[in-house]
């Protein structure tokens, strides 16, 4: 893939719920190999409903010739939606390949693709507020409402 040509999202529609979800698709340059090879990645948001990160999940890993991924190849990494970046854990820097990845697609995402994503994750996360067990939601450090005022909803849970 050349270095002007800038990544889309393209959208599935995982069987059991309706709800598409984004997918992408790049190329890397395996230096052991000495190839170019396609990858696919997922996206996931952090389901914990008071988590205040804004930042998706991404699953990657080659593709085969039909499409689906090499099994045992997955890798996985954080972007930063606000930031549009990688987000470095240590897990990451002790992946090459996974930051490889990481930084082909965060630096080659084009600007709408950054956008749809934002788009998509503030609606899984919803979602995910909306389905979670009310016993499960941590509840301390709420904001205060000892004044008798309602408390928005994102100050609960973003």
């Amino acid at each position: 893939m050349s270095e002007d040509k800038k990544l889309e999202l393209t959208w599935s529609e995982p069987k059991g719920h309706g709800a598409p979800e984004p997918c992408l698709n790049f190329e890397v340059f395996d230096k052991a190999e000495g190839t170019h090879l396609t990858c696919g990645a997922v996206f996931e948001v952090c389901a914990t409903p008071r988590c205040s990160c804004h930042a998706v999940c991404v699953h990657s890993a080659p593709l085969l010739p039909d499409g689906t991924a090499t099994p045992g190849l997955l890798r996985w990494f954080w972007l930063d939606l606000q930031e549009r970046a990688v987000e470095m854990t240590p897990e990451l820097k002790a992946d090459p390949a996974a930051l490889h990845q990481a930084e082909v697609i965060s630096k080659q995402m084009a600007s709408t693709a950054w956008d749809e994503l934002d788009h998509w994750f503030w609606t899984a996360k919803i979602e995910a507020i909306e389905r979670a067990e009310v016993a499960a939601i941590d509840i301390n450090d709420l904001p205060n409402a000892d004044d008798g005022h309602l408390v928005p909803f994102i100050e609960v849970f973003l």
